[in-house]
């Protein structure tokens, strides 16, 4: 079987081995073509594939860095308020604590002063009771200088009457 192809350049003819020859050849031009592409497409793919992932690595590690710095100066703002706060408070605490002593130690300074006008005032009942002591010996003295006297101006008399008798 023949057929005869138009051509605008000539007529040609073909047999069904030249037919098969051209579609042997196509087939293998297709198949090149074909694996030509697939090579070609995998390689864009592998590339868009390669770039895509270095750009989402770059992205993550953007945001990484970004919610490390965010994170960063969060904590270091907590730290700077609570260190503030923690200052205040001990501040507030050593006021009230230096408050608490010297108030103490005015008490205490009271105390100190009552004791020594204490300690005044028994030594002064100390002198009123050796002076009053020496008047109570000398009282007591007289009293016996007395009884001594009128004992002996009484034995004095009994000798006498007995003598006199």
């Amino acid at each position: 079987m023949r057929l005869i192809m138009e051509s605008t350049a000539q007529n040609k003819e073909l047999t069904l081995s030249d037919i098969a020859q051209l579609i042997t050849t196509t087939r293998t031009d297709l198949e090149a073509k074909i694996i030509s592409s697939a090579d070609e497409t995998r390689t864009d793919l592998e590339a868009k594939i390669i770039s895509s992932a270095d750009e989402t690595k770059r992205g993550l590690e953007a945001k990484i860095i970004s919610s490390a710095d965010e994170t960063k100066r969060g904590l270091e703002a907590k730290i700077d308020e609570t260190k503030k706060f923690l200052e205040a408070k001990i501040e507030t605490s050593v006021h009230e604590l230096a408050t608490m002593n010297q108030n103490q130690f005015l008490e205490l300074g009271k105390k100190i002063n009552n004791v020594e006008n204490g300690v005044e005032e028994i030594k002064l009942d100390i002198r009123k009771l050796k002076t009053d002591t020496k008047e109570v010996e000398a009282n007591i003295n007289k009293k016996v200088d007395k009884v001594d006297h009128n004992t002996l101006t009484y034995r004095v008399e009994k000798l006498e009457k007995h003598f006199a008798q």
